[in-house]
């Protein structure tokens, strides 16, 4: 599929599910899935409205296009989930037209985390059948420190921060961390700004037991190159579809080069660019592996 074509993917009907109720304290896409208010403040004056299909959405389009293409089972991975709204987005696509459906999600950020689990039980998904995990994901297992948002509804795109765990043991000799009464974490720079322990999971040992995995969505501030160069070859026998949200330039040049040797078809490609309100804007990359065709 050229980049065009994927700008211009119109298949949106045999998805569309009207919801059945509309209510106040959720917003609802084209396709019935229900996300609350309280989870993202930008979607101020939307609830109780059922949006319509996206238009020119390469993210939302090359998700529908792994689930129409998928077997009888789509199988989707959010990689630095948030609340879930790709995972969710997928899943409910799957439903719509008959398919069953599994879900791999990984959040660091504990509040966020935990309405991973609430958005799924506000659509009628069980948590406990899906593989719903508080952790980062990067180039290998481990143990990591993450941000505690203050403000979760606008903290989006927290880092986590790489440790030791001798470090962490030894917590008294630390040059740059200190220990607080909460049990939280600081920089000794920043004090102002907790972490709590948290693991870190490869994408290798995330999809060890699944055969297919037919869309992975890669949001994981700056760790994206990392993640994918040290699993590559774990994805390359699983992965059919991939959306990358990108960081750097470095890392998008890296990218291409290492997608490309791989045999991965891209997509579309789009570096980071300035937003209208100043701040720096993520870049975007879609690969599909031909393989898994």
């Amino acid at each position: 599929m050229s980049q065009k074509e994927l700008e211009n993917f119109k298949n949106f009907e045999q998805f569309a599910q009207k919801a059945s109720k509309l209510e106040t304290q959720f917003t609802y896409d084209f396709m019935g899935t229900k996300s609350d208010m309280k989870f993202n403040a930008a979607k101020g004056g939307t609830g109780g409205k059922q949006l319509p299909p996206p238009n020119g959405m390469v993210e939302f389009n090359s998700l529908l296009w792994a689930v129409e293409t998928s077997g009888k089972k789509f199988t989707v991975a959010e990689m630095g989930a948030g609340f879930g709204i790709w995972a969710l987005r997928g899943a409910s696509a799957a439903r719509n037209i008959g398919k069953k459906f599994e879900i791999i999600a990984v959040e660091g950020e504990i509040t966020h985390y935990e309405w991973l689990i609430e958005h799924c039980t506000n659509n009628d998904i069980k948590p406990k059948d899906h593989e719903l995990l508080h952790g980062v994901v990067g180039a290998q297992d481990g143990f990591c420190l993450f941000p505690l948002a203050s403000k979760p509804d606008t903290q989006w795109g927290l880092r986590a921060l790489n440790v030791s765990e001798a470090e962490i043991e030894n917590i008294e000799a630390s040059n740059r961390l200190m220990l607080n009464a909460n049990g939280t974490y600081s920089l000794k720079k920043h004090p102002q700004l907790e972490y709590a322990s948290a693991k870190s999971y490869s994408v290798e040992k995330l999809i060890k037991k699944h055969k297919i995995v037919d869309f992975m969505h890669f949001d994981i501030q700056g760790s994206e190159l990392d993640a994918i160069t040290a699993n590559i070859d774990s994805i390359n026998k699983k992965v059919r579809m991939m959306y990358i949200a990108t960081h750097s330039t470095a890392i998008e040049d890296g990218m291409r080069v290492l997608l490309a040797d791989h045999g991965w078809t891209k997509w579309f490609d789009e570096p980071q660019k300035m937003r209208p309100n100043g701040y720096m804007g993520d870049g975007e990359q879609i690969w599909h592996n031909p393989r898994l065709a």
